[in-house]
């Protein structure tokens, strides 16, 4: 599997910072496997940007729920994990993220009005804020 593969590849790297940053379904995949992330394969720091949520009105997500992440696995899996979610996210709407994945999960959120799935069709391309927290773990995460 390429998620284990990938990880692999960060614990290689033992000198440097392992940091994930996952989009949309990317987030589900980490939260599903978070559980199964090997002790020499956790990492330090995971931004999950615009995880969908489970109830949204798309039919094809229904097949990635539940996930079985718990709050213990997340916090096993990486050292910190934050969540970056919009108001106005299709696939997560309103304070869905927060009710899903923040709270139960002990997340902490930069919410980003406005910001619908936060892609390309959003108007996202280059984003030097998550650059720079990737490289100096600089927070909150701003809008671009």
């Amino acid at each position: 599997m390429a998620f284990r593969s990938e990880l692999g590849r960060l614990a290689a790297r033992q000198d440097d910072e392992r940091v994930v940053v996952a989009h949309s379904l990317g987030c589900v995949l980490w939260l599903r496997e978070a559980a199964n992330v090997a002790p020499s394969r956790r990492v330090d720091r995971v931004v999950l940007v615009a995880p969908p949520c489970p109830g949204a009105a798309v039919e094809e997500l229904a097949k990635f729920y539940p996930t079985g992440a718990d709050r213990e696995a997340v916090a096993v899996a990486a050292r910190e994990t934050r969540l970056v979610c919009s108001d106005d996210d299709p696939y997560c709407p309103g304070d869905a993220a927060d009710r899903y994945w923040a709270e139960p999960l002990g997340l902490s959120v930069d919410h980003l009005p406005g910001a619908a799935h936060i892609n390309t069709d959003a108007g996202y391309g280059e984003w030097p804020s998550v650059l720079k927290w990737v490289r100096s773990k600089t927070v909150p995460l701003s809008p671009r």
